[in-house]
């Protein structure tokens, strides 16, 4: 994709899992890249898989912070439009797990989840609207298939990525006749840490995806290369006629009702 070479990504949530992988895919293209995610030692590490693309080392930049804090999410647009002088596309990928159901809702709990899968990428594209708008870039928002099925036992969770697909519809109507496109992609159940990241236990991750591998049509999970080239293609001019579309990448999971 001859498109992408030279521009400018920034990628929430890019020390592991789906982010590094989206990472390094934009890398594979000749892009620029600011990395972002609250672990410094992993983001190093995506960092290095970047360069071992090709990409030199100015054009791999790592911006630590937690985004769902307003000072820091600003700070982090702020450093990289002084690293790169402009801005194409964003991936808001940062997502955290809930395991919880309405009757033993924790309302702290809840206000975490949402602000950092929900709120932090409203805010981070509100603040990077003027910047999209110069280079007619585009946004690229990662949901969860969640977000259409309800679970039984992630209520926060599925509630947190049904609203950034309303907010994905939203924000690409309106910013449409300024020629940037908001998109979303909705994995299934991808191989990543989000689990054990959300304190899960062993035995119960063991369950829960013995019982998605079983429900996925296609017959197994994700992995996080299935979902960054779907993302790479949709932030690419090749989908320059496509906004505010919520694909779904799940290996068939929403065909299914028995999960």
């Amino acid at each position: 994709m001859a498109s992408l070479r030279d521009k400018v990504v920034l990628i929430t949530g890019a020390s592991g899992g789906i982010g590094a992988a989206v990472a390094a895919q934009f890398a594979k293209h000749g892009c620029r890249l600011a990395l972002s995610g609250r672990n410094v030692e992993k983001l190093e590490e995506t960092a290095t898989k970047c360069r071992e693309t090709g990409l030199n080392s100015e054009m791999v930049f790592v911006v630590p912070g937690d985004i769902s804090q307003e000072e820091i999410a600003s700070d982090i647009l702020e450093k990289t439009i002084e690293k790169f002088n402009q801005l194409d596309i964003l991936v808001n990928n940062a997502g955290v797990f809930l395991m919880d159901t309405i009757e033993n809702l924790d309302m702290a709990n809840f206000d975490r989840v949402m602000n950092i899968n929900f709120r932090a990428a409203v805010y981070l594209t509100h603040l990077a609207v003027p910047y999209l708008v110069a280079t007619k870039g585009n946004v690229v928002n990662v949901s969860s298939t969640a977000a259409a099925v309800p679970g039984s036992m992630r209520f926060t969770y599925g509630t947190s990525k049904a609203a950034l697909e309303h907010f994905t519809k939203s924000a690409a109507l309106h910013l449409g006749p300024k020629q940037v496109r908001v998109n979303c992609i909705s994995p299934g159940y991808v191989d990543t840490d989000i689990l054990p990241n959300a304190g899960v236990d062993p035995e119960t991750i063991k369950a829960l995806t013995g019982q998605l591998q079983a429900v996925h049509p296609i017959g197994r999970y994700g992995k996080p290369d299935d979902i960054s080239e779907i993302i790479v293609a949709v932030a690419s001019d090749s989908a320059r006629f496509m906004t505010g579309s919520i694909v779904a990448v799940d290996g068939g999971l929403q065909l299914s009702a028995a999960f």
